[in-house]
């Protein structure tokens, strides 16, 4: 299942889902600071997935330090 948001993101229910565990509460309410924060943090990885994406085919290839100057950003 892919969900679609009004931004323009298209994420699959697994990545949904992961949101929801970092951001929502126990009655699955996100407040407005983490959706700004969620929002802010979502757009920022597409982003540099698609500098990153030169060959435009959805797929890119990190080394440990990349993936953790990504991760840690």
């Amino acid at each position: 299942m892919l969900v679609s948001f009004s931004s323009g993101f298209h994420i699959n229910s697994a990545v949904l889902q992961v949101i929801v565990n970092r951001y929502a509460s126990a009655q699955y309410a996100i407040d407005f600071h983490g959706f700004v924060d969620c929002l802010i943090r979502v757009e920022m990885l597409f982003k540099m997935f698609k500098t990153l994406d030169t060959k435009a085919s959805g797929k890119i290839e990190l080394d440990v330090s990349q993936w953790l100057c990504l991760a840690i950003n």
